[in-house]
């Protein structure tokens, strides 16, 4: 992602450039790896937590499903 044009403010108006990498370098602080198993399951807040993924050696399989 090109951070200039991929995180804004609410009025669509881009985050200074600094700040965003700011954002990246606390993410990258407070990152907590997950360590997976094989028929682990994960549930996500999306509304209390960020995530993301790392790269990975496939094979990999992943079910996603997305409800309110």
């Amino acid at each position: 992602n090109e951070p200039r044009k991929a995180v804004t403010f609410g009025d669509g108006e881009p985050l200074p450039e600094d700040i965003v990498h700011d954002c990246l370098r606390i993410l990258e602080e407070e990152c907590v790896a997950v360590p997976w198993q094989r028929g682990d399951v994960l549930l996500i807040d999306n509304w209390a937590v960020l995530h993301s993924r790392r790269p990975f050696v496939p094979p990999r399989r992943v079910l996603a499903s997305l409800c309110k």
